[in-house]
């Protein structure tokens, strides 16, 4: 039986961050456990976002221009359909 191994990656780290970005999502960690909750404090989360290249401010101001993207294509659509109904 043949099996052939993916090619390696030869991507440099700003190319895995940005991928990384791209294709998975932030979830909050939290459980509990006897009683007890668990998180991660603060300064765990700025550690694990500057290992992948991004502080949260940036993700937030991201995710903002984002937002506000959204809603501007959401007006503009309202009104191409508003004139697009007063001329039939």
């Amino acid at each position: 039986m043949n099996t052939l191994l993916p090619e390696p990656m030869t991507s440099t780290t700003d190319q895995a961050s940005q991928r990384l970005r791209t294709t998975m999502a932030a979830i909050r960690l939290a459980f509990t456990w006897l009683g007890v909750r668990k998180t991660l404090s603060n300064e765990q989360k700025s550690q694990a976002a500057d290992t992948f290249g991004a502080t949260l401010r940036e993700a937030l101001e991201q995710t903002n221009h984002t937002l506000s993207l959204l809603k501007y294509q959401k007006k503009q659509s309202r009104l191409v359909q508003s004139t697009l109904a007063s001329l039939k």
